[in-house]
């Protein structure tokens, strides 16, 4: 995998990406927490279906200091399940509470460095205020769910 940003860089603009709850979305609306998890999803994979609840479970724990977005940058031609209507599907389905969006361009993952097929999702924290403990207690948890995660600042 070519990565297009490492460690240590702030993270990649986005915005104006559709959510599953019919809002648009930039990484600047994600600036009322201190940290951002951004990782890149679908609803067919299987790997991701087995961590729904474990995504969730995240969500629960850390509401109040991390804002976590799901990106979904599928061809939905190729994977009718990844369309957006199946998106919203799923967001509801499963009870889903984080922000769930579209990048239909594939021009964010691009940003990003997220390539498909994953091995394991690639999960990125944007820390925009100083929050290490939250933070490595946030790393510690996604590894125990089976989760790779880089930080970004």
């Amino acid at each position: 995998m070519t990565y297009t940003i490492l460690p240590g860089d702030k993270a990649p603009e986005f915005k104006d990406l559709k959510a599953t709850d019919g809002s648009l979305y930039g990484l600047e609306d994600f600036e009322d927490k201190p940290l951002k998890v951004i990782f890149f999803t679908c609803n067919h994979c299987p790997y991701v279906k087995a961590k729904i609840e474990a995504i969730k479970e995240l969500d629960e724990k850390f509401k109040n200091d991390i804002s976590i977005v799901g990106i979904n940058s599928n061809d939905s031609v190729k994977y009718s399940d990844d369309d957006f209507d199946s998106m919203k599907a799923v967001a509801k389905e499963k009870g889903l509470e984080i922000d769930y969006l579209v990048d239909e361009t594939q021009e964010i993952a691009k940003k990003y460095g997220a390539e498909v097929p994953f091995l394991r999702p690639k999960y990125l924290a944007a820390d925009n205020t100083p929050m290490a403990p939250v933070l490595l207690h946030a790393i510690e948890k996604l590894n125990s769910l089976g989760f790779f995660f880089e930080i970004f600042v």
